[in-house]
């Protein structure tokens, strides 16, 4: 007992799948239902074990309730080099999250989380909901939920968002944002994170009823939010005060033609304390930075604000004097130059700011807007090789230089993907040989004087060569007639498109000729996805795909066939529409016919008070 005590278990790594069951080991080749996997009533992991996620759509919600400790958090992870989905949809579209987090100390990272409902509905689920103390989410990709991307509630203390890339959150016109955040005991970390397209704000700090304390966003790259509202890039402030906000190095842009505005912090309030705001690089909207009834310690320095509009709008508490402020060393760019600031009494030029405020006697302005390129580089803190690349391209160039040294290592392969495609192909690639790549600007980004970037990159090779064959990491099928095999590693595209290389049984057993030139295959290097199309396919029933003959792009071939077996997802998109008459006649003989424009309840059509008849 004594051993035990002073010597713990290692720790174990576990493995869940989109086919795996409550009744799996959680072993490789018995792998256990992510329900299971996430309950603390019935999981094996133990703080300091890693739950590995393998490859493929994971449907409905998930409520994880696990409790790591301090010094061995447990560790939710996608498998290397597969692609891991978890999508409400179509098990769980009115869900309130699609990820929902009651336990402590534990890491969810790397992996992706969607709502791929085919409507529009407002009120179905966000992709994370975080309630529970001391949760970290890392390098998430969280795109296209029907409300926010992450809600970090007030119980959920000293919790920290790092590294996420978050896309068209929100179908609610205004009220769905990326992160909405509310905090009052520890401290809720914020950090280099990137967020585009949401509804409303792309950060929203916001309550009426709770507290906005102890906030610390850096390095968060945030553009062209608020596509379905008038709101900025981010807001924190509500009816409580804000008080002890740290904004260092945070990158925001919208088009300069912008009516709304870019970032504010307070709101109505007049009791706001304490706010520390460097570095930061902020480009665009009707008023690039509003601040709102603050009370000193409040520092705004090394800053640049840039716009064709206002730069700068601060409404002071009643009896609070500028002076208590430190306001100094900050870059602004306008060509409004008589109204590039304000307050709550009058616009004002550069001259009379700094008359008036006492404010930026280090500080420049220049009367136009910047030229040249402005770059940005952010290492990832928890994955070597990674680094978020931001870009103002004020020059319009059609392509940017950027020196990854320090980031990826020489001899490494790379690869930079634009966020605008961050599931799409890469926008540059090749083998770092040092000093600086070139990235284009024109990969799909919505603006040429913008660009978000994220580089991926592994270790060097050490010169012994891929020797190893590419493997069936993971299937799925659903009711469009869809099925998508994931392989390994990057595999010989050929290959990929042979149809012979494949067989198709559904039920399992009864095969599936695929030689109709209805039935398509393609595949997708960037996320090693072959895709067949044009299947029936029986939402419920079984199916098993089995692949052979694929070559990697080293050439190593596939040694024996390799099958995956699962579910048909049934994505019908659900009924909304109500029937209607669509015909009726009548007769002599006294026979009324009424046709309906689908089929109905047949109680309810043979109901004869339900009708009217006049004649």
């Amino acid at each position: 007992m004594l051993a035990a005590a002073l010597f713990p278990a290692a720790a174990a790594d576990y493995y869940v799948a989109p086919n795996g069951t409550s009744s799996g080991s959680g072993s490789i080749s018995s792998p256990m239902s992510l329900a299971k996997a996430l309950s603390s009533s019935s999981s094996p992991a133990r703080p300091g074990d890693t739950i590995w996620l393998r490859g493929g759509v994971y449907s409905g919600a998930f409520n994880c309730t696990l409790a790591g400790t301090a010094s061995a958090r447990i560790t939710v992870r996608g498998y290397p080099g597969e692609r891991a989905v978890l999508d409400a949809y179509p098990a769980a579209p009115t869900a309130s999250a699609t990820l929902a987090v009651n336990g402590r100390y534990t890491d969810f990272r790397d992996f992706e989380i969607t709502n791929s409902e085919p409507t529009t509905r407002s009120n179905g689920p966000s992709g994370v909901d975080l309630y529970g103390p001391n949760n970290r989410l890392i390098n998430l990709v969280i795109h296209d939920c029907c409300l926010n991307g992450i809600g970090a509630w007030m119980a959920a203390v000293d919790c920290e968002i790092y590294g996420c890339v978050m896309y068209r959150n929100g179908r609610r016109p205004g009220y769905a944002y990326h992160i909405y955040l509310q905090n009052g005991e520890g401290v809720k970390r914020v950090h280099n994170n990137i967020g585009w397209g949401a509804s409303g704000f792309g950060i929203h700090g916001y309550t009426e009823g709770g507290q906005l304390r102890n906030f610390d966003f850096q390095g968060n790259t945030l553009f062209n939010n608020g596509t379905q509202s008038t709101h900025g890039e981010m807001l924190v402030g509500g009816t409580p005060p804000d008080e002890h906000i740290v904004f260092n190095n945070n990158y925001l842009y919208r088009a300069l033609s912008t009516g709304r505005g870019g970032l504010r912090l307070g709101y109505s309030n007049q009791s706001n304390i304490d706010l520390t705001m460097r570095d930061n690089y902020i480009a665009g909207g009707s008023v690039a930075f509003n601040l709102f009834y603050w009370r000193a310690p409040v520092t705004v320095t090394g800053n640049t604000f840039c716009g064709s509009s206002q730069l700068a709008h601060v409404q002071m508490s009643s009896g609070v004097s500028p002076s208590s402020y430190t306001w100094n060393s900050n870059t602004y760019y306008s060509p409004r130059s008589d109204a590039a600031f304000g307050d709550q009494s009058r616009l004002m030029d550069w001259n009379t700011w700094r008359q008036t405020k006492g404010w930026d006697s280090n500080s420049t302005y220049t009367a136009s807007l910047p030229t040249g390129t402005k770059v940005f580089i952010r290492p990832n803190a928890y994955e070597p090789g990674r680094a978020n690349i931001t870009v103002f391209n004020w020059a319009k160039t059609s392509t940017v230089s950027v020196n990854l040294s320090g980031v990826v290592a020489v001899g490494a392969p790379y690869q930079v993907k634009n966020v605008e495609n961050f599931l799409g192909p890469a926008v540059a690639s090749g083998t770092y040989g040092g000093g600086s790549i070139t990235i284009p600007m024109s990969g799909g980004q919505s603006s040429p004087e913008f660009g978000a970037f994220v580089v991926l990159s592994s270790a060097p090779s050490s010169g012994g060569g891929d020797t190893q064959p590419p493997a069936l990491a993971s299937s799925s099928a659903d009711s469009t007639g869809v099925v998508r095999v994931v392989f390994s590693e990057d595999v010989n595209k050929s290959d990929a498109e042979t149809k012979a290389n494949y067989t198709l049984e559904s039920p399992t057993g009864t095969a599936i000729s695929l030689a109709a030139s209805s039935i398509t295959l393609s595949y997708n290097n960037s996320d090693r996805t072959a895709t067949l199309a044009g299947l029936s396919l029986t939402p419920g029933a079984t199916y098993r795909v089995t692949v052979r003959n694929i070559r990697d792009t080293a050439g190593n071939r596939m040694t024996s066939s390799q099958a995956s077996t699962g579910t048909v997802v049934d994505k019908t998109p659900a009924d909304t529409t109500p029937p209607s008459v669509k015909s009726s006649s009548a007769n002599s003989d006294g026979v009324v016919t009424v046709t309906f424009s689908e089929a109905v309840n047949s109680s309810d059509a043979t109901r004869r008070w339900y009708f009217t008849l006049q004649s």
